[in-house]
């Protein structure tokens, strides 16, 4: 059975014991009080965004470093194939990076470095999150103030 508006609105009065005959000076120091937080919560979003772009940042900054590591490593075995080679009379077994026994260490080197995860972008996500519920509850004190006019103009 479908529930009609005026059964549900009953429902709330006798659950929530809401009492409907406040004063307005009652009414006006909550609506004071939801608009002190509205505006807390618009600044919470703009201090947000900047964090987020600064964590974003960051984190493009620190998945370079990963491709550094890489690199330096690639630089290590190439070197290590010509100067050791050179230097040890070619005696392949004083290899270290390059040693046959150590196996296909570049594929290795690759998945370990894929393994890695920037603190920065999981925060950065976090906080995207934490502004999706702020807008949520931004969007909820426009839709109450929207309806609330809607009210007030209809009693009128």
């Amino acid at each position: 059975m479908k529930q009609r508006p005026t059964s549900i609105l009953e429902k709330y009065r006798l659950c929530f014991k809401i009492d409907e005959q406040i004063e307005n000076m009652e009414v006006a120091k909550f609506r004071e009080k939801i608009n002190q937080f509205n505006q807390f919560l618009v600044k919470a979003v703009m201090g947000m965004q900047k964090d987020r772009l600064m964590l974003n940042n960051a984190a493009t900054q620190y998945s370079k470093s990963f491709e550094h590591y890489g690199s330096v490593y690639k630089q290590f075995m190439s070197y290590e194939e010509t100067a050791v080679e050179f230097f040890s009379d070619n005696k392949a077994d004083k290899r270290i990076l390059t040693h046959a026994d150590i196996g296909d260490f570049p594929t290795k080197l690759k998945d370990t470095l894929a393994c890695y995860k920037s603190p920065f972008a999981e925060a950065a996500l976090w906080i995207k999150g934490e502004m999706l519920d702020i807008q949520g509850m931004i969007d909820a004190i426009k839709g109450r103030e929207s309806v609330m006019k809607k009210q007030i103009a209809r009693e009128n």
